[in-house]
């Protein structure tokens, strides 16, 4: 399962979704700082079906996890060009145009 956070926004709706066990743990590597806690990304758990639909209605997403990136993958919601990585979890930022 997955945790999904939306939020609406002047620009539409605004979607930060992780894997649920990464929720309220810090990843760092050199200068950069990947925080996975507080309000940002505590929402609701989810099934793959109900992220994909949000994602395809969002405005902007930040995708971090890396069982969520492999389905998102799969489904070509998201490209290999469109990750990178901090410590050993992948992250993605979608955004609609």
């Amino acid at each position: 399962m997955f945790i999904l956070n939306m939020r609406n926004t002047d620009h539409g709706t605004f979607i930060s979704v992780c894997d649920k066990d990464l929720l309220g743990k810090t990843f760092e590597h050199e200068d950069s700082i990947l925080d996975i806690s507080g309000d940002f990304y505590n929402g609701k758990e989810e099934c793959i079906e109900n992220i994909i639909a949000e994602l395809n209605r969002c405005f902007t997403a930040i995708i971090i996890g890396n069982n969520i990136i492999d389905k998102l993958l799969k489904k070509e919601i998201i490209q290999k060009s469109h990750i990178a990585l901090i410590a050993d979890q992948r992250y993605a930022m979608l955004f609609s145009m």
